[in-house]
């Protein structure tokens, strides 16, 4: 055990900071002497590179604190750039969802614990593959794709982000809108002269319906489901290239058959079939078929 400690201790003061080239490739047989000694020369540096520990500083990783109750890990300690790909942040905390928590773990970038005990990878396997809206594919999918320098988010994230952002924008106008309709207001207060009890009472009246026709308008509605309605998408894929947080470039859908059905919608979406250990993406996007073809 000291041995090995001290060898880690030596691999991370002495970092490999550069690796000789091996040169072309040999495709003929050479028995000279010269020859010989020239591979297992690269032979010997190829062992000292693959017998070298790759040490890395506990305090690079981030750490996170798992919630049976919300099915999210808190994350009680961020690192640089962990924020920009993953999780997202409220006022109660900062929370990744299962399989960021997982994908973070497995790529040694993220320590997570329950009940203040720290879990292993089989842990937090056996963790994410108990909770009813997640399946091993969709999380393969999503390892694949991150792992290939996609951004992977789920649907219902950027849902909530646009919502967000909505309402934030609406907060901003209603506090215009209402600053306005004060100005309005106290500007016909002025012009209205109420002369009689009858005048004042009806004043009230339409004052009261314009507070229930604006009740009508915002209060929360029934939803009533449409039956044509596309399927939602399990991820949204984001290019390398787009560092936009709401505008996603395809919608990903995760099927476990082989024959994709109903494949109706407006947005450029990436199907994933999984077949055993196999994952085959097939990329579909709108195509607009002419209703008439004149010869």
């Amino acid at each position: 055990m000291n041995e090995e400690a001290r060898n880690i201790i030596k691999d991370h003061k002495n970092p490999l900071t550069k690796l000789g080239l091996i040169g072309p490739k040999l495709f003929l047989k050479d028995s000279s002497q010269e020859a010989q000694e020239k591979v297992s020369n690269n032979l010997k540096n190829l062992k000292i590179i693959l017998m070298h520990q790759k040490v890395e500083r506990r305090c690079g990783r981030a750490k996170a604190e798992w919630n049976p109750s919300l099915n999210l890990a808190k994350v009680n300690k961020v690192v640089k750039g962990l924020l920009e790909h993953f999780g997202y942040q409220d006022k109660s905390g900062i929370y990744m969802y299962p399989e960021e928590m997982l994908y973070l773990v497995e790529t040694n970038r993220m320590e997570i614990s329950l009940n203040e005990v720290p879990l292993s990878v089989q842990e937090c396997y056996d963790i994410m593959l108990n909770l009813p809206e997640f399946t091993l594919n969709k999380y393969r999918v999503y390892k694949k794709l991150m792992s290939q320098g996609y951004r992977v988010v789920r649907f219902s994230e950027i849902t909530r982000r646009k919502g967000k952002k909505t309402k934030e924008n609406e907060n901003s106008n209603e506090k215009k809108r209402g600053l306005e309709e004060t100005e309005n207001k106290a500007t016909e207060l002025k012009k209205i002269k109420i002369v009689s009890s009858n005048e004042r009472l009806e004043f009230k009246k339409k004052e009261i319906n314009k507070i229930f026709e604006e009740l009508r308008k915002k209060a929360p509605q029934s939803y009533v489901p449409n039956k044509n309605e596309e399927p939602t998408p399990d991820f949204c894929l984001f290019l390398a290239s787009n560092s936009n947080r709401i505008n996603w470039d395809y919608n990903l859908y995760v099927s476990e058959k082989y024959a994709l059905d109903d494949l109706k919608t407006d947005h450029p979406s990436i199907y994933a079939i999984c077949s055993g250990d196999n994952i085959s993406l097939y990329k579909i996007g709108t195509v607009n078929i002419p209703c008439n073809i004149y010869t």
